[in-house]
């Protein structure tokens, strides 16, 4: 019988992963409990840095404002990074590891070196990339929200992996989790998922289809 992994990513994020499951007699399904919608901002503060906290807050803020001129752009990793750079932005600052916010947040804090900054999240973020700054010096910016959808999957899965809190949320609205592997995206999924009582839960380093990749080929 085949092995069935869950990852809460939309298919057409699929990577690495996809090929690997049809190599490997796995079946993958990409099911994302998660859309978004727009919040109209009628403008960007003056600011001296932007901090994209996704490829997600890239779209939906690029939707509706520009960059002004003479402001750094500052993003959580390196997937966001090329994603801005593919579209003629200069990124002046980027986390070395987007699945621990928390030791982002103290590398822009380092970086910021006092300057003003403007975070761009989801409506309802964590805003652990927050932690270490000076609340003072910050703005948020919230061009979009999530929306959670309680969907029921109709066959049980073997591996799980959530790659958001929001994404936990909707799948434990009509699913349970028993005896499946349980997966984290990075430390704030991971966290959450603790605070839920889920125990035995492998966390991710850096966020990658390929760190789930060599997860699964342990398991094996």
């Amino acid at each position: 019988m085949k092995k069935k992994v869950l990852i809460t990513k939309s298919i057409e994020d699929a990577g690495e992963l996809l090929h690997y499951a049809i190599q490997n007699q796995i079946e993958v399904i990409y099911h994302s409990f998660l859309s978004f919608e727009q919040i109209q901002i009628s403008e960007i503060p003056k600011l001296e840095v932007l901090f994209f906290s996704s490829k997600r807050a890239v779209d939906f803020l690029l939707k509706q404002q520009t960059i002004p001129t003479g402001v750094e752009v500052a993003c959580i990793g390196s997937a966001t990074k090329h994603y801005l750079e593919d579209r003629g932005i200069l990124v002046d600052f980027v986390g070395s590891n987007s699945s621990r916010p928390q030791e982002v947040s103290k590398e822009l804090y380092r970086w910021l070196n006092g300057r003003t900054c403007g975070l761009v999240t989801a409506e309802e973020s964590q805003r652990t990339i927050a932690s270490y700054l000076d609340e003072s010096l910050i703005s948020y910016i919230t061009p979009y929200r999530t929306v959670i959808h309680d969907d029921k999957l109709d066959s049980p899965m073997d591996v799980l992996v959530f790659t958001s809190p929001s994404n936990v949320k909707g799948y434990l609205q009509k699913n349970q989790i028993h005896h499946q592997k349980v997966v984290a995206w990075g430390k704030t999924t991971e966290a959450y998922l603790l605070k839920c009582g889920f125990k035995n839960v492998y966390c991710l380093n850096n966020s990658t289809e390929k760190e789930v990749i060599s997860y699964l080929d342990t398991l094996n």
